[in-house]
């Protein structure tokens, strides 16, 4: 999960008084100049066995192309680079190309996802935050060029993370210094926001421009939602809500729905209008128990239930790599503390920072034990996936959420 770990590295930072630094990078015709021959070295020292890899160097090498267009066909050329794009192989081989990415810096964190790139740090002082990341992205070029691949500088920018408080301050510093990032010699566009894996980051992390983007999109859903209540049964408008409205609510909800009731309210009247809509009742009828009736999490409820889900997989190993969000167990025996392995099944306790602000509080490693401590010990236990989710979402149905910020 690159984007739990992004952002809880970012609001921890901006909790303890930092200011951090994101680089986010596109890779030119990323899946197209992948070169074969680094490609195949670097399968064998990952250690995959020979007869496998030289099936993936059949797979790979003399494979040709050509154009078809409204009867007439291009001469076929052969293609010396790239990896087959729309297979199921192509991503994975993509990923091993470019997994030893992080090791060519020495100051920052890198977080990606196939050709989504992230370069992250942080400091207390934004002059050195800005050497450091200039040194790493120095670092990065080449990277690249000794891997046969370009950064798209026009599609590339950062984002100085900073707490609302602080911005009009770090931008006079910025201004008076001339401080800026520069790749390939050219400088780098500082944003406001971008978007990186579907979520829209904003420098004082308050995720309105996200909330605002989720809200639109759903809203229209509920429009043809309210268009075809006549024609269909419930049943179907109960698909259609989870297919339309509920994806894209559910989406990186763990990280944005940390938040304040007035930043979550345009989702909240959204998803109440929906609710309304499917039950067949009038547009001011109270929808508490229209929730219940349609076994529907309400946005609040749904954060609670998603981010449990996210905590019980980290603990018992289901995603694919170690998650480095600092958790750590409470112990009934001593007074210690300690950092949990992320590839160690847990059922206790865990114990809850001491955030400085409300961004330490909206961290993952705050509200993911907070959510965690206030499950019963018996759903902690659950031995799969599959039997947690369910007991989680009746959980949350019948419970009376605390606030956060409280």
């Amino acid at each position: 999960m690159p984007l739990s770990e992004l952002s809880n590295h970012l609001q921890t930072a901006i909790d303890n008084r930092s200011f951090g630094c994101c680089v986010f990078l596109d890779i030119a015709k990323a899946f197209d100049v992948v070169k074969h021959d680094i490609l195949i070295l670097k399968l064998k020292c990952m250690g995959i066995p020979s007869g496998i890899t030289k099936l993936l160097t059949c797979y790979l090498t003399n494979r040709s192309q050509y154009i078809l267009h409204d009867g007439l066909k291009s001469n076929i050329c052969k293609t010396n680079t790239g990896v087959p794009q729309g297979s199921i192989l192509g991503p994975t081989l993509f990923n091993i190309y470019v997994n030893d990415l992080p090791t060519s810096i020495l100051n920052s964190k890198i977080a990606m996802f196939a050709d989504d790139v992230a370069c992250f740090n942080t400091n207390h002082n934004i002059n050195i935050l800005y050497q450091t990341m200039q040194q790493d992205l120095k670092a990065i070029e080449h990277w690249y060029a000794s891997n046969h691949l370009a950064i798209n500088i026009n599609k590339s920018n950062f984002i100085i993370f900073q707490s609302k408080a602080n911005a009009n301050k770090v931008n006079d510093i910025i201004k008076t210094n001339n401080l800026m990032l520069n790749i390939y010699n050219s400088p780098l566009t500082k944003v406001s926001s971008t978007k990186y894996l579907g979520l829209i980051f904003d420098n004082v992390l308050n995720w309105n421009p996200h909330v605002d983007k989720v809200a639109k999109t759903i809203n229209i859903q509920i429009g043809a939602l309210y268009k075809i209540k006549k024609f269909v049964p419930k049943k179907v408008l109960l698909s259609f809500y989870y297919a339309n409205i509920h994806s894209h609510i559910i989406y990186a909800l763990p990280i944005w729905g940390a938040n304040y009731n007035k930043c979550l309210h345009p989702i909240v009247i959204a998803q109440k209008k929906a609710v309304r809509i499917i039950s067949n009742v009038g547009y001011i009828t109270h929808t508490r128990d229209l929730f219940t009736q349609l076994a529907i999490l309400n946005v609040e409820k749904l954060w609670a239930h998603s981010t449990a889900c996210h905590v019980y997989k980290i603990f018992n190993n289901i995603y694919p790599h170690n998650i480095s969000i600092n958790l750590a167990e409470n112990n009934s025996t001593t007074n210690s503390k300690w950092i949990i392995s992320t590839r160690t099944k847990n059922t206790k306790t865990l114990v809850l920072p001491s955030p400085n602000s409300n961004y330490g509080k909206f961290a993952m490693s705050f509200c993911g034990p907070w959510i965690w401590n206030q499950l019963p010990e018996k759903m902690r236990k659950a031995c799969t996936i599959n039997t947690f989710k369910p007991s989680s979402k009746k959980f949350w149905l019948e419970y009376t959420m605390r606030s956060l910020t409280g």
